[in-house]
């Protein structure tokens, strides 16, 4: 992402002392949590257009991702907050501009 070179935020490991990463040493910037952006895209989408006992399932699983990235060491909470902002509002510009294209 364009924008974890732009905001160029250290990895919590790298930073508080103690705290190690669960999954090795991360070569890119924390923010945003590409992981739980990807997840929540893909949630939405099928939040918005599945029958619900497959979407909530997927926000759930995007919620536990996004967890996960706090879990291992690899995230700030604000991390995984911007990540799951900006997944949701890509994944709900891309259905609205899909509804006004195929209206």
């Amino acid at each position: 992402m364009i924008l974890k070179n732009v905001v160029a935020r250290t990895r919590p490991y790298e930073v508080i002392g103690g705290l190690t990463s669960l999954i090795g040493i991360q070569k890119d910037f924390s923010f945003p949590s590409g992981h739980t952006g990807s997840s929540f895209a893909v949630a939405v989408v099928m939040f918005r257009g599945l029958p619900k006992k497959f979407g909530v399932p997927a926000l759930i699983l995007a919620f536990l991702i996004g967890f996960s990235r706090l879990y291992v060491g690899v995230h700030y909470p604000s991390d995984v907050l911007g990540g799951a902002l900006i997944g949701t509002g890509i994944a709900l510009f891309v259905g609205w501009i899909g509804s006004k294209k195929f209206t």
